[in-house]
């Protein structure tokens, strides 16, 4: 199965490690650029934001590029980004694409629903011990980007 994921700064090395180490194929989806943007404006609601706009260009692209499934996160908060996902799916649906959105909410949410969907992911044959240490080695990997990241451009010079 060929999975993605939306480019969120430097956090794709991560998430491409993961999914290969899970055994399926990465597509690593190019940098947003205009024809990213483009491709979003051109299919999405007129009232999304610009993120909604991002992501959906971002998912047609790596759906050209032979992605089967993404795998986003849910979530709540002061803006609509947890619907994302749903309106996402549901575009593409009507698009005709014959592609998935796997939304995770956080686990506080609905525990039972964040199992059934890393269920989805685990690989047939791998158990849940080797699977949970692949999720934390990445996380701390997650968090490492993180760290290195924000000490960049703590240090990174001004124009």
């Amino acid at each position: 199965m060929k999975l993605t994921f939306p480019h969120m700064g430097y956090s794709y090395v991560a998430f491409k490690m993961l999914i290969n180490e899970l055994g399926y194929e990465a597509v690593v989806p190019p940098e947003p650029s205009k024809r990213t943007m483009d491709l979003g404006v051109r299919y999405s609601p007129e009232f999304a934001c610009i993120p909604f706009k991002v992501l959906m260009g971002t998912y047609l692209e790596t759906i050209e590029m032979g992605a089967e499934m993404a795998i986003s996160s849910g979530g709540v908060g002061p803006c609509r980004a947890g619907y994302y996902g749903v309106m996402h799916q549901k575009i593409l649906n009507e698009l005709g694409y014959d592609f998935e959105v796997l939304i995770f909410e956080p686990p506080q949410s609905n525990y039972l629903d964040f199992i059934k969907k890393l269920r989805r992911v685990k690989p047939r044959g791998m158990s849940w011990r080797v699977f949970i240490q692949l999720l934390k080695k990445n996380y701390g990997k997650l968090e490492a980007i993180d760290q290195i990241e924000h000490l960049m451009y703590k240090i990174m010079p001004y124009e």
